[in-house]
């Protein structure tokens, strides 16, 4: 597995593969290191452009792994390495964590035509939102494209009594009690289909359907265009403060 060794995202993986004796897992990753610590029964390989670095990274990629499972896949480096060098036996697996990736790929530029033919080349693009591959459908062929999405870590499900902040509390306050709320937690940006939000809202509210309610909680990126774009869009079909 490739990926970064820090944060919420990778970890609910290496809970698994620690406790599940039955797969053995070497774990590649750069920068920050807030794992490799508590983890004694995933190998992990630290990596950085050294020559030395890229030699013993290349040295792991090109054993024969059943699985290539590259989360986020953001420095080209590392995508051409894998690309150049694994084994013919492992199956590659491309895991698009979010959409700059994307933003990335369809730009006209050399990293543009990298990106895509790095996606090109991996057995399994694996998307987290049906969003992300209907993007990737465009340019990708579509039998590699599958969308699993993560879910829910199990923490989410433990019962707590930490308090809540004043801003939570006001927003959870002010939700309204007959309607159907429906959130979209996503960065604004052009990949990442809030326009198709927008326009499914109207056709709901055409068919007469009008209790519910969408919130757009806005993620790491905003792209000012998009943003003004949705909003006109949202005036024009009166759908603001229904």
């Amino acid at each position: 597995m490739i990926g970064p060794a820090y944060g919420h995202n990778i970890k609910p993986f290496l809970d698994f593969f620690d406790t599940h004796h039955n797969y053995k897992l070497t774990f590649a990753f750069d920068g920050e290191d807030e794992y490799s610590e508590s983890y004694k029964n995933i190998e992990f390989v630290p990596f950085s452009s050294t020559p030395i670095s890229i030699i013993q990274f290349i040295k792991k990629i090109r054993k024969p792994y059943n699985l290539i499972w590259h989360h986020g896949a953001y420095s080209i480096p590392v995508l051409f390495l894998v690309n150049l060098f694994h084994s013919k036996k492992t199956t590659v697996n491309i895991n698009i964590w979010g959409p700059v990736l994307l933003q990335w790929a369809i730009q006209k530029n050399i990293r543009g035509m990298l990106y895509k033919y790095f996606l090109k080349k991996a057995d399994i693009i694996q998307c987290n939102w049906y969003g992300t591959k209907a993007q990737i459908d465009k340019f990708n062929d579509e039998s590699k494209n599958v969308v699993l999405p993560w879910g829910i870590e199990k923490s989410f499900f433990i019962e707590s009594n930490n308090p809540i902040s004043e801003f939570t509390e006001n927003f959870i306050r002010q939700l309204p009690d007959d309607k159907t709320i429906f959130f979209y937690p996503k960065s604004i940006i052009p990949q990442t289909c809030h326009m198709e939000i927008v326009e499914a809202a109207n056709l709901l509210m055409k068919k007469g359907v009008k209790n519910f309610i969408i919130y757009f909680w806005l993620g790491n990126l905003h792209n000012k265009e998009e943003i003004d774009r949705i909003r006109r869009t949202i005036i024009t079909h009166s759908l603001e403060g229904q």
